[in-house]
């Protein structure tokens, strides 16, 4: 009888205490996970119960990893025992919050008794999203001007596809402009329409480099407003540019995105105005700019 007594005390002293547990996580940056601020955030989640690093003490064993580890993409996925259990994609958490939110959902499960140490059974198939095909919509404020000497500020509305993936998008935008110069004999406006095309090689997830070549397209009007006695006239024509675009983007929540953007070309061809033979308007020769804006996936 103390025999099976003593027997009985040792195996129940060797059983895992419930509230002491061991966290092992595989770091995924690009999808906010990382092991220091999980378990920061789950030991202020789990109190009064414990999480214990030491390989000695007995404990319940957790795990947590990313599948697959891309963002906007991965399943969170936890391990306790010998189970599997799929914690979701979190995407609308910003990934400097994925700890918080991961922690809040592993201690839920724990309050409820949902997480112990289990039989052993397959792994839960978790798909593997195909790449985002679906269209980036942006809008920007810019400002551009060429060797002709007037700067023109305007609006662009794009939108980008991902036929090859999303390192590889493929930019589609619309835009108008206006500009205007002085000079004694008058003043020159002008007016330009365009569009431009073209692909990039795209760096990073939440914070993205984007660079490739752009084939602009458009009309320029120019109108001429005469002081005094001077003649003013107007015209315009078909103008082309080819040249390059550098993007960064800042993915301030999985939709919505801050966007810089810089641009470099030189036309093909190009339409000036002339005040007394001095160039005053238009767009030729090399052709640079800037703006800021905003994207919509």
């Amino acid at each position: 009888m103390v025999a099976l007594i003593w027997i009985l005390g040792g195996a129940l002293a060797a059983a895992p205490p419930v509230d002491t547990y061991r966290l092992h996580t595989t770091p995924c940056p690009e999808a906010g996970l990382e092991a220091a601020p999980l378990t920061k955030a789950l030991a202020l989640e789990l109190l009064p119960r414990r999480l214990t690093e030491s390989a000695t003490v007995a404990a319940v064993e957790l795990s947590v990893r990313a599948q697959p580890c891309r963002a906007y993409e991965a399943h969170f996925i936890l391990g306790h025992g010998d189970h599997l259990e799929d914690l979701g994609q979190l995407d609308d958490l910003h990934q400097g919050r994925r700890a918080t939110g991961l922690a809040l959902l592993i201690a839920e499960r724990l309050s409820r008794g949902a997480v112990r140490p289990r039989p052993v059974v397959a792994e839960p198939e978790i798909p593997t999203p195909a790449p985002k095909t679906s269209a980036q919509l942006s809008a920007a404020a810019v400002i551009h001007g060429s060797q002709a000497g007037v700067g023109i500020f305007g609006l662009r509305l794009g939108a980008a596809i991902f036929p090859w993936g999303p390192r590889a998008p493929i930019h589609l935008e619309l835009g108008a402009g206006r500009g205007r110069s002085s000079d004694p004999l008058g003043a020159i406006d002008t007016t330009t329409f365009l569009l431009r095309l073209g692909p990039d090689l795209a760096w990073g997830d939440v914070y993205v480099v984007a660079l490739g070549p752009r084939l602009e397209l458009g009309w320029v009007g120019i109108r001429g407003d005469a002081e005094g006695n001077n003649f003013a006239g107007y015209g315009g024509g078909l103008y082309g540019v080819f040249g390059g675009e550098l993007r960064f983007r800042w993915a301030v929540t999985p939709r919505l995105g801050l966007l810089l953007r810089a641009e470099l070309g030189a036309t093909f061809r190009g339409w000036v105005a002339e005040a007394d033979g001095r160039v005053q308007g238009g767009l030729e020769g090399w052709v640079g700019g800037g703006g800021v804006g905003l994207t919509f996936r």
